[in-house]
């Protein structure tokens, strides 16, 4: 493994250090042309602000970021999920699933499902299933969840 794939495990990347490594390796003049802007705002993205006296736009990444951090704190995580999720098709590959469903019609009816889905899970780490099997059963039992919430949100709404 490559020293910078060790990096990238030990450390979430901050926006700017992507941009830098995406100005590296695929140049300013693709990235100008993709994003629509000047290859000095792409030099501004890279910079790293702690050295940085005046700070310009902000850039992409971090405007996806607020988009998805809002989306969660005002109840429609399974949103942000589903929008990370197709983000990971482009290093991963795979086809986009629509991951996101609406809640169902009671709060009792998503209650009890929830305790499904997790019972699910339980059954099958105790049979010893693989970790990837338990790995989709994790993921499903936190969607059910997700709607529960989703659901709670929408109710308190309507109050």
């Amino acid at each position: 493994m490559a020293k910078d794939q060790l990096a990238m495990k030990k450390q979430v990347l901050q926006p700017h250090q992507i941009w830098h490594v995406a100005r590296k390796y695929i140049g300013i003049g693709p990235l100008s042309k993709m994003f629509g802007v000047s290859s000095r705002t792409i030099y501004d993205y890279a910079a790293d602000p702690a050295f940085v006296t005046e700070k310009g736009c902000r850039d992409p990444l971090e405007r996806m970021h607020d988009l998805l951090r809002m989306l969660d704190d005002n109840g429609f995580g399974q949103y942000a999920k589903a929008a990370l999720e197709y983000l990971e098709t482009a290093v991963f590959g795979g086809s986009c699933r629509d991951r996101v469903q609406e809640p169902r019609e009671s709060l009792t009816e998503e209650q009890l499902l929830d305790y499904g889905s997790v019972a699910e899970m339980h059954r099958a780490i105790e049979s010893g299933r693989s970790l990837e099997e338990v790995k989709k059963l994790k993921r499903a039992a936190i969607e059910e969840i997700e709607r529960t919430y989703l659901r709670y949100s929408k109710d308190q709404e309507q109050l």
